[in-house]
């Protein structure tokens, strides 16, 4: 965890979960204890403390999963159980409830991984609602059906990310000038909701013609005429500022980890970089792509930092 450098050891691995609280503080949980942290270096923010002592109500022995849900609420997962949490009254709502009782997406398959699986997409949601009232994002753009609600926007597929923002900018009348994308991926590309390749993945990724079928894109396809001059793009997900590594023996990894094979197997740009160079030759010379890089922070690729270099994610700067 070389982004949280500032963590005492023994929340540097091994953790239980780690939870972004609306107060703007990271929680890492470990065994039955947890540790308040500032979001962007991992500093303490104060004293390790019990689970029961900072969060009244709360009676787990240690939490396996947790994430901030609508109406102001958290929702701590362990073992066969969960308890709800107000965000406003800091406090448990009532007592821990079995969760396969609770959440029908979990009923017939109550097992840890389904479970890890529910609250996993659930943080990203969450993270994506954020962002979209911050920004005022359109709610899932259809165009020529286009209800102007403000929301995150869900996606099963890279088509889905690109038919998407092409409907955005029909339904707003101009051009995307700022796309967020919550998920998990890696250099090559970003995953789909499916087992398969059909993400959204750099332009030299090797995809299957049944993938594409079924809706794998690559940044080549990419609506640029659709974004502003200054559009923002951000990969919130882990590893897009990489660069893609040769298969040699030294950097082999799985593919579920990192996507499909690339073309000659050489060492290329990574998806964040890629997805740079289209927007540029596409004349949007005011353009900036993030990507989480090498040392778990973003990276900033643009005119001036064709090959990235540390920065924040803002919005778009004035045309």
């Amino acid at each position: 965890m070389e982004r949280y450098s500032l963590l005492p050891p023994k929340y540097q691995r091994d953790l239980d979960t780690v939870l972004f609280w609306p107060n703007g503080r990271l929680y890492f949980f470990k065994e039955g204890f947890y540790l308040a942290c500032d979001p962007v270096n991992g500093a303490p923010l104060q004293a390790e403390r019990k689970i029961a002592d900072g969060w009244a109500g709360l009676n787990f022995d240690r939490i396996d999963a947790a994430f901030v849900g609508e109406h102001g609420r958290g929702y701590f997962f362990r073992g066969e159980e969960y308890a709800a949490y107000s965000v406003s009254d800091d406090k448990a709502l009532g007592t821990a409830q079995p969760w396969k009782d609770h959440w029908p997406a979990l009923r017939g398959s109550p097992d840890e991984k389904t479970l890890w699986e529910l609250v996993d997409r659930l943080g990203f949601l969450n993270l994506a609602a954020e962002k979209a009232n911050r920004i005022g994002a359109i709610a899932d753009p259809r165009f020529p059906d286009c209800g102007l609600e403000v929301g995150p926007t869900p996606y099963r597929t890279g088509e889905d990310i690109v038919n998407r923002i092409a409907d955005a900018a029909k339904c707003l009348k101009t051009p995307v000038d700022e796309i967020w994308l919550f998920c998990h991926g890696g250099p090559r590309g970003i995953f789909s909701a499916y087992e398969t390749y059909r993400g959204l993945y750099v332009r030299w990724a090797l995809l299957a013609p049944e993938d594409q079928q079924l809706g794998a894109r690559t940044v080549w396809d990419v609506p640029t005429e659709n974004m502003a001059t200054n559009v923002v793009i951000v990969f919130a997900s882990c590893g897009a500022g990489f660069p893609v590594l040769g298969q040699d023996k030294e950097h082999r990894v799985p593919m579920d980890t990192y996507g499909p094979e690339v073309e000659d197997n050489l060492p290329r740009p990574g998806l964040a970089e890629d997805l740079l160079d289209i927007l540029l030759n596409a004349g949007l010379q005011d353009a900036k792509v993030y990507g989480i890089g090498g040392t778990g922070g973003y990276l900033e690729f643009s005119s001036a930092h064709k090959s990235g270099h540390p920065g924040v994610p803002t919005g778009p700067s004035p045309s």
